[in-house]
């Protein structure tokens, strides 16, 4: 008769987790990427911002997180949203056409208008597109829209009071008055804003779409034709 042979349980766990790793190498790498990703969204959820580069001193915490809640803005592969950075002509029009399109009007656009340096294969084609046929663009005197130009508040007052369907007076002797006057009216213009020639931001953008979406007045807003900001 064969005598019965115990393997203390501890001892069998060992053996077997040794057997394990032998031949499965790359488990414990999953296992750490695994922890490694939980703790990453465990910090974001703890400090309540869904980028790793936006802290809750930051004065468009608000704008930038309600943008990513809405869909309208997705940040960096590397899970920042670079806040501070200018933004040019093209990914203003395509975060604004993402506002207030649905995706099937960028997508099946057929342009009523086309610009001399925007071609068909760009990524920004349809959304440029989009925004040109709703009357949002229309692009510079000599046919060009100048896409990868960084976008001054001026044009981005006229860019997004337009998409957002405000009517403004006649045009008065500054084009962009009337413009600026509705986003001020609205106290839609981001405090950090302090000159209309000002290249704006990817924080700013999403400041202006956070308030004038959420009817949000209580926050102070430059002026620059209405009087003494508030």
């Amino acid at each position: 008769m064969h005598k019965k042979i115990y393997i203390p349980i501890t001892l069998a766990a060992v053996i077997f987790a040794a057997l394990f790793l032998l031949y499965f190498p790359n488990t414990k790498d999953y296992l750490s990427s695994v922890v490694s990703t939980d703790t990453k969204t465990d910090a974001n959820t703890e400090t309540g911002t869904a980028f790793s580069d936006l802290s809750s001193g930051s004065p468009f915490f608000d704008a930038v997180n309600y943008v990513k809640s809405q869909g309208i803005v997705n940040g960096y592969k590397d899970g920042t949203y670079k806040p501070d950075n200018q933004i040019n002509r093209a990914e203003f029009v395509k975060i604004i056409a993402d506002t207030v399109f649905s995706e099937d009007q960028i997508s099946a656009c057929k342009p009523s208008k086309t610009f001399s340096d925007v071609n068909t294969s760009d990524w920004f084609y349809p959304y440029i597109c989009a925004a040109s046929n709703g009357k949002i663009v229309d692009g510079y005197p000599d046919g060009s829209f100048k896409s990868g130009d960084y976008i001054n508040f001026a044009e981005a007052s006229k860019i997004i009071v337009s998409a957002f369907g405000y009517k403004v007076p006649a045009k008065k002797d500054i084009w962009y008055q009337p413009f600026v006057e509705k986003l001020e009216k609205f106290k839609a213009v981001p405090g950090t804003v302090h000159s209309i020639s000002k290249n704006i931001s990817r924080g700013e953008m999403a400041e202006m779409i956070y308030r004038l979406k959420e009817d949000i007045t209580d926050k102070s807003s430059m002026s620059f034709f209405s009087g003494d900001s508030k």
